[in-house]
């Protein structure tokens, strides 16, 4: 193919130096506009909660200076999601901290800190309709008419009150606490029951909610 040559100050110049063959362009595509459709004032209101919770995670991990980043699972943790917009704001969720026990890192339960007392939960994950409380290691669950055996999650709270007690005495503190095993697909069983430790199940969950709210009124 024959090209031009042009010379500038002695240097050999075609005209494929000022000339390029100009990128095709990629078509403008449309933004889609998704329109939801809520039947009832419920699901509005679940709906706003839903688009809160990204803000209120990254909220919670932030300070004036930086910013951290938590792991994208809890986004769709349903117990998060329970505390986060079901609770009010004046209650501190500290969600699956990681203590120092004895200079030892130790996985703690849910701590739920408000004005008069903090509430250490932990969540019973496993498919079950009945729940059966005992004093020893274990559990019993009722899965599909099957009994099965739990390990008890007394001791997981326990391992977390020996934490939160040393804290408590450390700074000469006057904070009165309480253990709480959430199931919120359960029926407990009347049997063993704790000082200070109360069962939560789909019966009474609600309400348990409404007194968080209530002690706003306090």
């Amino acid at each position: 193919m024959w090209r031009k040559r042009y010379r500038r100050n002695g240097a050999s110049l075609s005209l494929s130096h000022f000339f390029f063959k100009k990128a095709p362009e990629k078509p403008i595509q449309e933004e889609v506009q998704e329109w939801v459709l809520l039947e009832s004032e419920d699901e509005l209101k679940q709906y706003f909660l839903d688009e809160l919770l990204p803000f209120q995670l990254k909220g919670a991990s932030s300070t004036l200076c930086e910013t951290s980043f938590y792991d994208p699972v809890v986004k769709s943790d349903e117990r998060l999601s329970l505390l986060l917009q079901r609770i009010p704001d004046n209650y501190l969720v500290m969600f699956q901290p990681v203590a120092e026990l004895k200079e030892v890192p130790m996985d703690a339960e849910i701590l739920l800190i408000g004005s008069y007392e903090i509430e250490l939960i932990t969540f019973l994950d496993q498919q079950a309709s009945i729940v059966y409380p005992s004093k020893e290691n274990y559990w019993t669950i009722n899965r599909d008419g099957v009994l099965e055996s739990i390990v008890s999650p007394l001791l997981r709270l326990n391992r977390t009150e020996t934490f939160l007690r040393s804290v408590i005495h450390s700074y000469g503190l006057d904070f009165h606490y309480k253990k709480t095993v959430l199931g919120r697909n359960h029926t407990f069983q009347t049997g063993y029951q704790p000082y200070s430790t109360i069962y939560i199940d789909k019966h009474n969950i609600e309400q348990w909610l409404q007194r968080k709210k209530c002690c706003l009124c306090l």
